[in-house]
């Protein structure tokens, strides 16, 4: 259990054709509302563009989007940081922090006062490897250095959790875990130095991903000829994750299709009560309303969302769920500038900063827009 409790850190924009909203009016100032995504240039951040091109097209202002570390990370942002009203994260890291939520303060707190908005798409495992390495399954793994994903990741959760129900974390099959993220730990599969060598990589991401595409931010061809990906023929997580395969019809460097698992991506919130669950309804209304045009132009997973889907054990925001049906005065923010208290919350709520000045802070902010 130490091994998850680690992996929580804790003791296109595109031209998207639109449909029009109804209940728009004028725009007001929405400069300090902001979604929390990935790293640049991965799926999440993607959407997060994707959904800011929505708003600016609509309400003719900007959603800013913010890079970070993956879901984790997103959690105790969404939480501390100031004018963070929207975050993305993986429903398994929602359900370890449900489960765990007596198990520490921070957690019971995410618990208390995080709602979701939408679920989104899934997001499949993906474990790379170099071809010539003879590695096929999960189970190849027993004894090998794996790149597990930036600490503060979905991806280093996903991956704690797949090789702890397989076994591969402790005994004689254990593996030697490197904390760092898919980029670099793909760049030292590549690498023939024995001092920075890894013989496998997690990356938890909805496919294609540019990384793993030959795009302009991504691997190059004759570099991505030289990788595979592992097989998880066997779920060892049924409760949490679902079957997915990756194709040649995806990723045309593959050698074979490759059976994996699938943990759906959901847009969440914090519980807020006043003026801000005016946005939050508006962004929810938005991806309903424009769902078909993002799946012709936006990112390939728009394609694979679906607006019902179950998000276990957790409460739908009433922002969006009472809200998104009725007309809302749309783009309208907490203010028309940002509260003084914001100025002494970035300081706190800096790395290396006060975490209870910081939250005090926060409180203080979000009492404003109730």
């Amino acid at each position: 259990m130490g091994h998850v409790l680690r992996a929580l850190g804790l003791p296109m924009g595109v031209a998207i054709g639109l449909v029009a909203f109804a209940c728009c009016g004028a725009a007001q100032d929405m400069v300090n509302m902001s979604i929390l995504t990935g790293a640049n240039g991965g799926t999440y951040h993607r959407f997060g563009l994707d959904i800011a091109a929505i708003v600016k097209k609509i309400c003719h202002v900007d959603l800013d989007v913010r890079d970070s570390q993956g879901s984790i990370d997103n959690l105790a942002r969404l939480r501390t940081e100031p004018f963070a009203q929207l975050a993305i994260v993986q429903e398994d890291a929602l359900a370890y922090v449900l489960l765990n939520k007596s198990r520490h303060p921070t957690i019971k707190d995410w618990v208390d006062k995080f709602r979701y908005v939408l679920p989104l798409y899934r997001e499949e495992a993906h474990i790379v490897v170099r071809r010539d390495a003879k590695l096929r399954t999960l189970a190849d793994l027993a004894g090998k250095r794996v790149a597990l994903g930036e600490p503060r990741s979905g991806t280093n959760l996903t991956a704690t959790l797949l090789l702890k129900a397989a076994g591969l974390l402790e005994g004689p099959s254990q593996i030697e875990e490197v904390q760092i993220g898919a980029r670099e730990g793909i760049q030292r599969l590549l690498d023939a130095r024995e001092a920075a060598r890894v013989d496998a990589v997690f990356y938890v991401a909805g496919q294609p991903v540019p990384l793993l595409s030959d795009s302009e931010n991504g691997i190059g061809g004759r570099q991505l000829a030289q990788l595979s990906l592992l097989d998880i023929p066997a779920n060892p997580v049924k409760h949490l994750y679902s079957a997915a395969q990756f194709t040649q019809s995806t990723y045309p460097w593959l050698d074979r299709t490759v059976e994996t698992v699938a943990v759906r991506a959901v847009l969440i919130t914090y519980d807020f009560k006043g003026p801000q669950c005016d946005n939050v309804a508006m962004t929810a209304r938005l991806i309903g309303d424009n769902l078909e045009e993002l799946q012709r132009f936006g990112h390939e997973k728009w394609r694979d969302v679906d607006l019902n889907a179950a998000v276990n054990g957790w409460q739908r925001s009433p922002c969006a769920s009472t809200r998104e049906k009725t007309a809302v005065r749309a783009c309208r923010f907490l203010s028309d500038r940002e509260p003084v208290a914001a100025t002494a919350c970035r300081r706190s709520c800096e790395p290396g900063g006060n975490a209870l000045e910081c939250l005090l802070c926060k409180d203080k902010v979000e009492s404003i827009g109730r």
